[in-house]
């Protein structure tokens, strides 16, 4: 475990100066920082957000504000017009401009980047894929056609708000996709990247709107109560996903509390992957499963809230828990009888189910924090029912490789918390990146296809619809919704919780720190 004082030995005495303005925050995972290839995985993206800008940023209401475009209209329902900001430039001081020599940010530069995301950025593929054409009508001018309507373009998650925008210099193109120098327009520039282990990055001194922080490291801290003594030392100024115990501590000792959603905790299940592939299997293993007695055992009231789904009470137009209720039930002999429909029974009365000589086994992925105790409970109601289960933590990174490149099969399961969230979850484009279900259902690809092209009020009557779609199938089993645990003390100034990308510099807000 990290203890007070040791950030100092890694980042060296000048990170904690105390007449510089050093942000200091922890990650859980820091691999790739290349925008191509972020995968949704926070900690990467949080970096990149940093480094390059994007068209538009995602407020926390959702909407979309400007960034790099100051303005847009749309055409007709399939033409969208950007007016890019004038006086933006590119990083320098590095390996493609010297100092004081790199050139303005332009519409062609916008359309290089998107283009490039079309081709090799898995999340953003199926969206691009409805951008049929990208085209620059002048230096300062993008417009962008859409084969549909896209009411959803710059809202939500892996959308135009999520595309980093760099410039042509710094890219290059191979067999196996597009290496990208960490070079862009954003407010800080990287200075030192250890995968797996740190992020420095300094402030853009060119940038177009003056930056108050003079540095910000990022840290890998894994275990999650070592990020909270790294932060009640003052080593952490961000404190990322607390756990929830420690969050009522925190919330008792005056800490503030960030974050404007919540996020589902759920078990997932690899559909393809036998025995998982047969819904006989994942109800009678979801019916084994006593969840209140589980999740309370652990987690209290006050931070976390019973799911049926996967749309929380922060989606207003979507949260549908009325609607999921009758799709979870908790009966042993019912999930006993349908597993031994299935094949899977006691044949030799060594206590465990088997089916043609082969026990029933489970390992439980997951990453480490509450859920691991939570998890625990519920593998030892699977092992009593006759199911050898284990909960089997895994290093973040490794935990999160192994959902996207289908290594696993039962998963403690994540949630995206944007209302387009089912999207990236289920949708059978995102196969290989966010759906690690691996679903590929054409009737719920038909009814995320019309919620991604509507309003958040219209959609939501097609999200329901997906939602119950997939507790029906099974492909979930849900368990809690947990509010935000995410803290910085009273000095962090302007700062908002990371949805997605961090957001410490834009038109809205200047983060800085007041000790």
């Amino acid at each position: 475990m990290l203890a007070a004082g040791l950030l100092v030995c890694l980042l060296g005495t000048t990170a904690l100066a105390e007449d510089r303005q050093v942000f200091m925050m922890s990650q859980m995972m820091l691999d790739n920082i290349n925008p191509t290839l972020l995968m949704g995985r926070p900690g990467n993206m949080q970096v990149a957000s940093l480094i390059y800008d994007s068209l538009v940023i995602r407020r926390e209401d959702t909407t979309a504000g400007p960034e790099i475009a100051e303005s847009w209209q749309r055409s007709d329902d399939l033409t969208w017009v950007f007016h890019i900001r004038e006086g933006m430039t590119w990083q320098d001081g590095n390996e493609i401009w010297a100092e004081g020599e790199a050139r303005a940010v332009t519409a062609h530069d916008v359309v290089f980047s998107l283009e490039l995301h079309k081709k090799y950025s898995p999340p953003l593929m199926s969206t691009l894929s409805h951008c049929v054409e990208i085209v620059a009508l002048d230096d300062y001018t993008v417009q962008i056609t859409t084969d549909i309507p896209m009411e959803r373009l710059l809202e939500g998650i892996q959308v135009l708000n999520m595309a980093c925008i760099f410039p042509p210099e710094a890219a290059t193109e191979h067999e196996n996709g597009v290496d990208i120098l960490p070079i862009g327009s954003g407010p800080f520039e990287l200075q030192e990247f250890v995968p797996g282990t740190k992020a420095v990055l300094t402030k853009n001194e060119d940038y177009w709107i003056p930056v108050k922080l003079d540095e910000v490291q990022q840290i890998v801290i894994n275990d999650p109560f070592a990020r909270v003594i790294a932060f009640e030392a003052g080593e952490v100024d961000f404190l990322l996903q607390a756990p929830t115990q420690e969050a009522l501590r925190l919330l008792d000792l005056g800490y503030i509390r960030v974050g404007s959603s919540g996020a589902p905790y759920n078990i997932g299940f690899n559909v393809t992957a036998a025995p998982f592939d047969d819904y006989r299997v994942r109800e009678g293993i979801s019916l084994l499963l006593d969840v209140d007695t589980a999740y309370r055992a652990i987690l209290p009231e006050e931070l976390t809230l019973r799911s049926y789904g996967q749309q929380g009470p922060w989606n207003v137009f979507n949260y549908d828990p009325d609607g999921l209720k009758d799709f979870d039930r908790f009966n042993i002999d019912e999930g006993l009888s349908m597993l031994a429909d299935a094949g899977w029974a006691d044949s030799d009365g060594d206590g465990w189910l088997d089916k043609d000589s082969e026990k029933l086994e489970i390992d439980l992925k997951t990453w480490n924090g509450d859920q691991v105790e939570v998890l625990t409970i519920l593998v030892t109601q699977l092992q009593q029912a006759g199911i050898d289960a284990e909960v089997l933590p895994l290093e973040t990174a490794t935990y999160a490789q192994d959902l996207v490149s289908g290594n696993s099969d039962i998963f403690f399961d994540y949630m995206y918390g944007s209302d387009t969230g089912l999207y990236a979850l289920y949708h059978s484009s995102k196969i290989g990146a966010s759906n690690t279900h691996y679903v590929a259902d054409p009737v719920l690809d038909a009814l995320l296809d019309a919620a991604n092209q509507l309003s958040p009020a219209d959609s939501g009557p097609y999200w329901k619809a997906v939602e119950r779609l997939a507790a029906a199938n099974r492909y979930f089993i849900p368990m809690w919704f947990s509010l935000p645990t995410n803290f910085i003390p009273d000095y962090v100034k302007e700062f908002t919780s990371p949805m997605g990308f961090l957001e410490l510099v834009n038109v809205e807000r200047n983060v800085y720190l007041d000790k």
